[in-house]
């Protein structure tokens, strides 16, 4: 970093907010005052609540434990009418999904998918004249599908572009009156809470500047698992992957880590406050001088880094997310090699499907693997094939990228499944070798066999491939 960039990413970061005991006494006091649910504590959560004093803010996380009663819905009305002027500008509330928009695949966390590209084709069909979304993104979608290749990454890029219509926004008379009509369909705000965590988001004031608090609603007898786990490994999202190392690092290896954090400061702080000013703009949330002063604020600090405040929001807003992305992609395969123990293949192995994900596949491909019965046919092959390959890829000590191809190419060459091949070729053992400066190690069952030069390495491999080759 020069010492012009430097000094405007410090400049920025004094203008923006950090936190303090002031702050930090301040916000529990407006927080216990305006947000109360009844006796209910309100917790503060994820990255607000393990930062230090002097660290910047970017938004912050709440949760209210709750019961999804009749009752909920008076006491959020009530916090609604407590925080009219106060430090919190209620945005919206968005929990639920308008039928229509059911997707004709599934991505499930565990690395694998479903999707068939017959249905997908009838889906699209069918879609297109409901006029649910505006014309541009149907001819977005038509552009991803029917590409001359696909990558899983281009399912998730579709439903981003159609849930901002397949949201269901609650205004504050909708979560008092607890339903909303649209078309032949009435929807419940209690049924749709039950589907996914309702959030309450708010921008906090705190001084001239805002800052963006979600309040999550959380009935721990409805509680909803993330469906979007293995996203941020399909998408590259360095940052998000960082982000969940910080629970499961090493101790010794934390200081190291916040200090990689530290780098992409500015930018990711300017992007939440572009992320929250594009929904003050949208749902009108403030005064309209309020908001241009705001803007202004903003675009300054944008200025600063050299970028150009004239392009639309959203587009500064992707500009920001590949600058982070690009600072942090190497800490994300540096810091990977320290995780936990319990951690750690789980997450290499995410993160290794994350990297298959992005080879490309054609339309014949897709079809000749789903007719064979890979069910997700973007990966060569399936969860469990995959597991075993990578998990073969580790024990020989190669690149499962590598190991995942050959496998791949051998099945398509002689026209048989990837388990068949797999059965006649892959030993079931405990062996495993690992290259330390000039040698190779053996092990078995984690206990040192033999130590032998780097040119036997791939003797050794054979070795481990083939030993009590099954039957």
């Amino acid at each position: 970093m020069d010492i012009q960039f430097e000094i405007m990413f410090i400049w920025i970061l004094i203008n923006m907010i950090i936190k303090t005991i002031e702050f930090d006494e301040q916000f529990r006091k407006d927080t216990n005052r305006f947000l109360q649910f009844g006796k209910t504590e309100i917790w503060q959560k994820g990255s607000y609540k393990i930062k230090e004093n002097g660290d910047t803010i970017t938004d912050i996380d709440l949760q209210a434990n709750v019961w999804y009663d009749d009752r909920l819905l008076k006491v959020i009305s009530d916090v609604l009418n407590r925080t009219r002027n106060s430090p919190f500008v209620f945005i919206r509330m968005a929990v639920g999904r308008y039928k229509g928009y059911e997707l004709p695949w599934i991505i499930d966390n565990s690395g694998s998918c479903n999707f068939n590209p017959r249905k997908v084709k009838q889906w699209f069909d069918w879609f297109k004249p409901l006029n649910l979304v505006p014309q541009s993104v149907i001819e977005y979608i038509g552009k991803k599908l029917f590409a001359p290749q696909l990558v899983i990454k281009d399912l998730i890029d579709i439903e981003n572009a159609i849930f901002p219509y397949a949201e269901i926004v609650w205004k504050e008379n909708d979560i008092k009156n607890g339903y909303i009509n649209r078309g032949k369909h009435t929807y419940k705000l209690l049924d749709e809470m039950k589907t996914e965590t309702p959030v309450l988001e708010f921008a906090y004031n705190y001084g001239s500047e805002y800052i963006a608090v979600d309040l999550g609603v959380v009935d721990r007898n409805h509680k909803v698992a993330p469906k979007d786990d293995m996203y941020k490994y399909y998408t590259q999202d360095w940052y998000k992957i960082m982000k969940n190392f910080r629970w499961k690092l090493q101790e010794q290896y934390k200081p190291e880590y916040f200090g990689a954090m530290r780098q992409i400061d500015a930018f990711i702080t300017l992007k939440y406050q572009l992320e929250l000013l594009e929904k003050i703009i949208k749902y009108k949330s403030l005064p309209d001088m309020k908001i241009k002063y705001f803007q202004e604020h903003v675009f300054t600090d944008l200025e600063n880094i050299g970028e150009n405040s004239r392009l639309p929001i959203e587009q500064n807003i992707k500009i920001l997310y590949e600058k982070i992305n690009a600072i942090l992609e190497k800490s994300v395969f540096y810091f990977s090699n320290f995780l936990e123990s319990e951690d750690k293949n789980k997450i290499l192995f995410y993160i290794e499907r994350g990297i298959n994900s992005t080879v490309p596949v054609s339309h014949n491909d897709i079809a000749k693997r789903y007719d064979k019965g890979n069910v997700c046919p973007f990966f060569s092959t399936n969860m469990v094939e995959f597991e075993i390959l990578v998990d073969l890829a580790i024990r020989i000590d190669i690149e499962p990228e590598e190991i995942i191809k050959c496998f791949s190419d051998v099945s398509e060459k002689i026209g048989q499944p990837m388990n068949k091949v797999i059965k006649e070729v892959v030993g079931n053992n405990d062996y495993f070798l690992k290259t330390v400066d000039s040698e190779i190690i053996l092990y078995q069952n984690f206990l040192e066999k033999g130590r032998y030069p780097l040119e036997k390495k791939h003797f050794l491999q054979t070795f481990v491939l083939v030993k009590n080759l099954q039957g």
